[in-house]
């Protein structure tokens, strides 16, 4: 029985600052039907807490730091469970409260932690990078996220240095953030729900639609964001709606779908 369900942000509730029509009347709705939700993001250079304050702004009204997991706060959870060190080269500054400042070691780290740090990715810092992953430091991805949509256009997102890493490292990057099944599982067991009662609502096939379905979690994608993109894929989603204002009308349609309890 569906009882919770995970969105995403940038795209999905929200559209290059400004928030998708409907988006917290869709919110709001959920919550009515009783239903535990949780918001979904591989932005990585922003606190849960300040995404929240952003989404308070723009008119959110039932949103606060708890309702939001991001690829950030899961790259920090993993790393303070790990006990290893790690060096903050390629954190973005407004993250780095979140991890453990004992497990700091700038010159000799277990990993190096990468977010998107934008200018950040500079030759000189990128081939720091190189060179502690040659020297056995492991790398460690916050997301894998090749391009973000912004008001200039699409530009590089940290997928995009983390290949080039990769290539030349010969190493695979681990993911935190979407769609990593730790990120999912992580998500639900905070919940207490299971991947069968809960429904993932995303713009994104690469993230949110793959990462739900390798979690065992029903999709539903959304056409604004990187839902308009016109490329075709393979992944199929399990349900397509125009916008996130359109989600309450699947959720009651799956609800009296299903046999009662």
């Amino acid at each position: 029985m569906l009882d919770a369900v995970l969105l995403d942000i940038d795209g999905t509730l929200t559209f290059q600052g400004t928030a998708i029509e409907g988006a917290n009347e869709a919110l709001l709705a959920i919550e009515r039907l009783g239903l535990k939700f949780k918001l979904l993001s591989n932005i990585s250079e922003r606190s849960p807490g300040v995404i929240a304050q952003e989404l308070q702004s723009l008119g959110f009204t039932n949103i606060t730091a708890s309702h939001i997991y991001t690829s950030s706060l899961a790259a920090a959870q993993w790393v303070s469970t790990s006990a290893a060190s790690y060096t903050d080269l390629l954190i973005p500054d407004a993250v780095r409260p979140l991890f453990p400042s004992s497990q700091l070691n700038r010159e000799n780290p277990d990993y190096i932690i990468v977010g998107g740090v934008s200018d950040g990715f500079d030759i000189t810092t990128i081939n720091r990078a190189f060179q502690l992953i040659r020297s056995g430091a492991k790398l460690i991805a916050m997301h894998k996220n090749a391009y973000s949509l912004t008001p200039h256009g699409p530009e590089l997102d940290s997928g995009a240095y983390i290949a080039a890493l990769e290539y030349a490292t010969g190493t695979k990057a681990t993911i935190c953030g979407k769609p990593s099944a730790s990120f999912f599982a992580s998500v639900l067991s905070d919940l207490g729900s299971s991947a069968a009662s809960t429904i993932i609502v995303g713009d994104d096939r690469l993230t949110d639609i793959a990462g739900g379905q390798a979690a065992g979690i029903s999709t539903v994608q959304v056409e604004t964001g990187k839902g308009r993109d016109a490329v075709e894929h393979k992944l199929q989603p399990d349900h397509k709606i125009p916008s996130v204002a359109a989600l309450p009308a699947l959720v009651n349609s799956i609800i009296r779908g299903q046999p009662e309890a």
